[in-house]
């Protein structure tokens, strides 16, 4: 999913099988927090409109048009936590993802 997720807009952050496999095992391994911060690029119902307006309806009725690559982290367990939005410009927030990495317990 990293290299068909990101290989039309960034077809060199993972070109390959192999060094999306490394991504991954490398995110997961148990020494690690992963922090996750996408950029938008018109590819989900985020992109081009005021997130100041309605946001938290935004999010949850998010949709993927054309293979974001959150779809990916969302299967691993990670949430959409929040959004930046006019992060990259006018109508290009960021999308931000986390994962607890403890049990929460009462």
């Amino acid at each position: 999913m990293l290299v068909e997720g990101f290989k039309d807009n960034w077809p060199n952050a993972w070109p390959d099988l192999d060094t999306a496999i490394e991504e991954v095992y490398e995110c997961l391994s148990d020494d690690r927090i992963c922090r996750i911060a996408l950029d938008e690029n018109n590819m989900t119902s985020l992109s081009n409109v005021d997130l100041y307006d309605n946001l938290y309806e935004r999010i949850k009725d998010i949709e993927n048009y054309k293979n974001h690559p959150y779809e990916f982290y969302l299967k691993l367990g990670y949430s959409i936590i929040g959004v930046i939005p006019d992060a990259n410009g006018l109508g290009k927030p960021d999308i931000i993802l986390g994962k607890r990495l403890i049990e929460w317990s009462s």
